[in-house]
């Protein structure tokens, strides 16, 4: 198997955070070599066993908050996020801020423990990013890059770990849907990296951090086409994606687990374009590797088969698409928090389908469990609740519950006029719905009206 190292921003936090301790003469214990060589030989689970089992000990011997277990800690943590244990590592990154945070309080202020609570800070923040807490982790991405960016105590690692800031709070904000802001936090890292590449010592130190100059600048790329996907910029976004699978397939292998990420992505945007019968192979691919990768029981593998169900049922195969919804829906429920913004997304696709094969009340359950998620956890003008808004307004249409759709058609049409741009093709998309609803309630002025704003907008998109 391939090393998982780059499998995502937060196992690179971790990663960070130990070179960090390593760097300072503290934190590292002796079965930390082992640790790193199991999750490079892709034995994540005996690598998870031992990194317990050493932070066991040291606690008992050593003490919570000595910085010899909080290095056991760290590497137990970053086995967790690997596994795609996300809510126990959220726990883990926990423990170590506050440990870093006890040993400043009884030592008072020194340069290598402030430097590591920034780390810590940010780390925490990577793991409430997996866990779907996407405004608590803001706030500490937040923090640790105006801290890093202020401060003299990284020294020489000041720079890469900037790069590595700027683009977890890019990422955290796609999440959140504030492209705005997002688009140039992310192009700015790849200046700053640029900028750490030119210069021999911030090089140096840079190379030093998990992963080369190409892979991080493909993972700010990949996120880059994630957005620009998101914000409806489909040839731009599409022609990202497609060279980072390209080039993260030449430099790392068509196996890797970046590969195979990538892969997912470039067919999530096909299947956004419309595409379907295009990202079939694609949809394959990355749910045979990361399964093979992980296991059939994680998140990211949860991921790729509710993107392959969703193209199947969008293809002509809901039979297909439902059974690899539910079975995404299965897994993200065994590994996830039920609040998490991945079971609301398995829920509003499982609804739709749910819908198309008739089975109308079940859909409004499925939908309206969505919608209690999502405005929990993302909020209630998210671009995600506009979306299984929607498909709840086609539902009750086919229900015959004509007023109740033509409300949520509205209240969808105003999340996206506010969040996405004017020309957003999923703003043309719920105006051709309400067209339709309006014209089901014998409302043919405003039916006409909505129909003509919908045909601008395809006209001003064309151009």
């Amino acid at each position: 198997m391939a090393v998982a190292k780059m499998s995502g921003p937060c196992v690179v936090s971790w990663l960070l955070m130990a070179m960090l301790l390593e760097g300072c003469g503290g934190g590292v214990y002796l079965e930390g070599p082992r640790v790193k060589a199991l999750v490079a030989q892709g034995k994540y689970a005996d690598a998870e066993t031992l990194a317990r089992k050493a932070t066991d000990e040291l606690e008992r011997t050593a003490g919570p908050n000595n910085p010899t277990t909080l290095g056991a800690l760290l590497d137990l943590g970053w086995t967790l996020s690997i596994r795609g244990n996300y809510v126990e590592a959220e726990a883990v990154a926990r423990r170590v801020l506050t440990g870093y945070e006890r040993i400043r309080l009884d030592s008072g202020p020194q340069s290598m423990t402030e430097v590591m609570i920034i780390v810590a800070t940010d780390n925490l923040a990577s793991a409430l990013r997996d866990q779907g807490k996407y405004g608590e982790a803001e706030t500490l991405n937040r923090r640790a890059l105006a801290v890093t960016d202020s401060t003299t105590h990284f020294g020489v690692f000041r720079e890469p770990a900037s790069v590595i800031y700027t683009r977890n709070l890019g990422r955290t904000l796609v999440l959140e849907a504030q492209f705005g802001e997002a688009e140039p936090l992310l192009r700015n890292a790849l200046t700053r990296l640029d900028r750490v590449r030119r210069d021999a010592r911030t090089r140096s130190a840079f190379d030093r951090l998990p992963g080369s100059d190409a892979t991080t600048s493909l993972a700010i790329d990949e996120d880059l086409g994630v957005l620009l996907i998101k914000e409806g910029r489909y040839a731009d976004g599409e022609a990202l994606l497609r060279n980072v699978v390209a080039s993260s397939g030449q430099s790392l292998g068509p196996n890797h687990p970046q590969t195979l990420l990538a892969t997912s992505y470039l067919a999530w945007a096909l299947d956004v374009e419309g595409r379907f019968g295009e990202s079939g192979s694609f949809h394959d691919r990355a749910v045979a590797g990361l399964e093979q990768e992980y296991g059939p029981v994680h998140p990211l593998v949860a991921r790729a088969v509710s993107d392959s169900g969703y193209q199947a049922f969008k293809q002509g195969r809901p039979e297909q698409g439902q059974a690899a919804l539910e079975r995404s829906l299965a897994i993200r429920r065994q590994s996830l928090r039920p609040q998490h913004p991945d079971i609301a997304d398995s829920l509003s696709r499982l609804g739709e389908v749910r819908g198309a094969r008739g089975d109308l009340t079940q859909a409004v359950d499925m939908l309206g469990q969505s919608l209690t998620i999502e405005t929990e956890s993302l909020g209630v003008d998210h671009p995600e609740v506009a979306i299984t808004l929607t498909r709840l307004a086609v539902v009750h249409q086919a229900q015959g519950s004509y007023a109740a759709a033509l409300g949520e058609i509205e209240r969808a049409l105003a999340i996206q006029e506010k969040r996405l741009s004017p020309s957003h093709p999923d703003i043309i998309k719920t105006l051709e719905i309400q067209t339709r609803i309006l014209q089901a309630l014998q409302q043919p002025e405003r039916a006409v009206a909505v129909e003509a704003k919908a045909r601008a907008l395809r006209e001003q998109q064309r151009k």
